[in-house]
């Protein structure tokens, strides 16, 4: 089957966790066939190949509660600081994924909102599909740098760190238990320097 062929193609180079963006069974009419699983392939087939999965829906064309945002780009962030790759996924690869995209690149390098969708744009025309969209990263960018003004979110549990003067990495952690595995990763860091979330 050439979906088990794929899914050792992604071990193989170095993809190490793939993050659907897509809800079961959205648009059944595209492609080979839905699974059961309610996407184009079996994600079971990919974990058994060594290929984490994060799956993370929400309608497209919309955009998701911020904590869910970093709940994702904190997933994608750990495993980039391992040095390994992600994939990254919505129905067609343009919306959702390029809002992702965009999004941890504000949360994980610090580039501003306007920046970051224009990287995303120019490695893959046609991203972040409405302007709505656009307005979301930047208000990400204000949410993950301790600024949110808009009374309907809270401020980010937990960003990249702060340097204090004693040479430690500070992190602000409201929920602890679900960023447990983040913070065995800050903390067997031997390089000394901050896992960007």
């Amino acid at each position: 089957m050439i979906e088990d062929g794929l899914a050792h193609r992604f071990a193989e180079r170095g993809i190490r966790l793939i993050v659907n963006l897509e809800e079961p069974g959205e648009h059944p009419w595209c492609g080979p066939g839905i699974t059961a699983s309610g996407f184009s392939y079996t994600p079971d087939k990919f974990i058994k190949a060594g290929v984490g999965y994060l799956h993370a829906p929400w309608k497209d064309m919309a955009c998701p509660p911020f904590p869910t945002m970093l709940s994702i780009v904190q997933s994608i962030s750990v495993v980039i600081g391992r040095r390994q790759k992600v994939a990254v996924h919505c129905h067609a690869g343009l919306g959702r994924t390029g809002l992702v995209i965009a999004c941890y690149l504000v949360a994980a390098n610090s580039l501003a909102a306007a920046d970051a969708v224009a990287v995303v744009r120019a490695m893959r025309p046609g991203s972040l599909q409405t302007r709505k969209q656009e307005v979301y990263v930047a208000e990400f960018q204000r949410f993950v740098r301790g600024d949110a003004t808009n009374g309907s979110q809270e401020q980010a549990p937990l960003l990249a760190g702060q340097y204090s003067p004693e040479g430690a990495w500070i992190y602000r952690i409201q929920d602890l238990a679900s960023y447990a595995c983040l913070l065995c990763s800050v903390c067997c860091n031997r390089r000394r320097r901050p896992i960007a979330c």
